[in-house]
Parts: C-alpha cells; structure tokens; sequence
C-alpha cells in the first residue's frame, strides 16, 4: 500500500513538471535543441550557423516547412513557418486571400495589428495586373505586424509577428508568418561581436 502512494506521488510529480510547450505550432521560445528532439521526435536539421530545420508537432496545412533559430544562450528566438506554393494571376488574388485569411486568424488570438501595403516609389510594375511582379521584383510589400506598441496581445515570450508574401513569378507565391523573441536581438548583437572580433 505504502509503494503504491509513492509511486502515485511520483507520477503526479512528473506529471506536473513535466514543461508545457504551448506556443507557436506547439513550440516556445527559448527551447533548447535537446527540448526540441525530445518534443518533436527528431533531431533538428541544421541549415546554416544557428538556423534550423524542425517538425513542430502542432502543423498548419498552409505550411511546408518549419525554421527556428536557436541560440546557445536563449535557446530558441525566432520561429518562422514557410507556406506552400499558391498557384494565382498577375492580381495575386489567390495570395493576397491566403495573406487575409491567414491574417485574420492571427488577429483572432492576438487583436490589433499594424497593415504594410506600398509600392516603391518609380516601380514600373504599378498596374493592377503586375501586382505580382512587383512582389517577385521586391518593389511591392504586403506585410501585417503585431506588436505591443500597435495594441497588440502577445504573451511575454513574443515580442512580434509578422506575416509577409513573396513570390517566385507572376503566378506562384507564398505566405510566410514569422514570431520574434525578445532575445532575438540580443542573440543578434552577440553574434555581430563575436563576428567581429576576428578582425
């Protein structure tokens, strides 16, 4: 009887300390790459210097892939989620009604955001029909921001979102949603010294 109370307790104890990853696609900022495999199955694929490929276990169809950047010291500071190709007109209708209703969703969870939707001054690609030209040609932007300073609701542990389109031709484009961590600039800044000090 005495074993089976402590091994109940023991269990309970686990149970509630094990860590709750409830953050974007079910991951948080500051995980470490040890959190990461442990919570995703796989180790995380690494693509270049601190940036890595992951297979988060909450996924969205919109998405085909998964980036995060993870620093020795703040773990992971930026989580970025690449959208599958949209097949659309020289208008981006199809894309910029992936951007909206994507938008629209984050707006649910996190309120009030901040709308980019310009053309670079002298673009030739300025009639209704080049609109994805001038994506393709990085001289249009369409950008949404969430952040405190625009009344945003974000958790302490974000200190923006963004979402974005960006295109390969005037007839396939893509979303990209992006959170930023509040140590995402610092891991930035000591990276630069580091860089630096071998001059």
């Amino acid at each position: 009887m005495f074993s089976k109370k402590i091994f109940g307790f023991i269990v309970l104890f686990l149970l509630f300390n094990l860590p709750v990853f409830s953050g974007p696609f079910g991951l948080d900022m500051g995980m470490t790459l040890d959190q990461l495999r442990i919570l995703t199955g796989k180790v995380p694929v690494l693509l270049q210097d601190d940036l890595y490929s992951v297979d988060p276990p909450n996924k969205n169809d919109m998405f085909e892939s998964y980036l995060v950047q993870v620093s020795p010291k703040y773990g992971v500071v930026w989580i970025k989620a690449v959208g599958k190709d949209i097949t659309t007109n020289g208008h981006g209708i199809a894309l910029r009604n992936a951007f909206n209703n994507l938008v629209s969703g984050i707006e649910r969870n996190y309120g009030k955001y901040d709308l980019t939707d310009f053309l670079t001054r002298g673009s030739i690609w300025n009639e209704p029909q080049d609109w994805m030209m001038a994506i393709v040609r990085r001289e249009r932007y369409l950008i949404a921001s969430w952040e405190r300073t625009y009344g945003s609701n974000l958790p302490d542990d974000i200190l923006s979102i963004g979402v974005m389109v960006s295109a390969q031709s005037s007839s396939r484009g893509y979303v990209i949603l992006e959170y930023y961590s509040p140590n995402e600039k610092l891991h930035e800044e000591e990276k630069k010294i580091i860089q630096d000090s071998v001059f």
